[in-house]
């Protein structure tokens, strides 16, 4: 009799054990939401030749917490387009809570690196500048940009695992500046694009907060 419950106890603990040992599946991170073609950067109308460093080969956004980082990834990043002779843009577009947005990198002919957000208003929108930081990482060939989720949050609540980001696409090109004579944003703040070098069609949804192979706010 006790060789018996020594038997159903052995047993009983196996189930036990097994039960820890078969954990959930860790989610796979989403990655490479937006994909691009390569070497299809046009010439502009100004003709202005095409350039590797505005060649988008793919586009991804991420989230977290507290921020939101758009990732822009091009065949070979310069820190400034050679054959450009004017200020570029590196931009992330997508959509959050009914609202556009534009999260982008840029450089002015000196060289000057800038990162910005703003939205799509019935008035234009309006750009963020303080707030926003970013990296233009020539190793990696990506321009990453992030902003505090507090920024957006007057024209979107976008909450983990609640959220959708979708219409998420990429451009890049020449732009023009306008000088902020206020002081609000800067020396310069970016007016419009007056051609495009490079843009993808709408990727895949985005679900605020799921993995990614973007690290927020790297």
């Amino acid at each position: 009799m006790r060789k018996a419950l020594l038997v159903v106890l052995s047993v009983s603990a196996c189930v036990v054990a097994g039960g820890v040992a078969t954990a959930a599946p860790k989610v796979k991170p989403v990655c490479n939401l937006v994909v691009d073609a390569a070497a299809d950067a046009s010439v502009d109308p100004a003709g202005v030749a095409k350039d590797d460093a505005l060649d988008v080969l793919s586009v991804d956004v991420a989230s977290n917490k507290s921020d939101i980082t758009a990732v822009l990834r091009v065949k070979k990043l310069a820190s400034s387009a050679s054959g450009i002779p004017a200020a570029t843009n590196w931009s992330v577009n997508f959509s959050a809570d009914g609202t556009d947005f534009s999260m982008a990198g840029h450089t002015t002919v000196a060289g000057t690196q800038v990162f910005d957000t703003a939205y799509a208003g019935a008035t234009g929108g309006s750009l963020y500048g303080p707030g926003t930081t970013g990296v233009f990482d020539t190793a990696k060939n990506e321009v990453r940009i992030t902003a505090p989720l507090s920024l957006l949050s007057a024209q979107a609540y976008i909450k983990a695992g609640k959220t959708k980001v979708t219409g998420i696409g990429g451009t890049t090109g020449p732009e023009l500046l306008v000088p902020d004579v206020s002081g609000t944003f800067g020396p310069t703040i970016f007016s419009w694009n007056p051609a495009t070098a490079d843009g993808t069609e709408a990727g895949r949804d985005y679900l605020a907060g799921s993995p990614s192979c973007v690290v927020p706010g790297k």
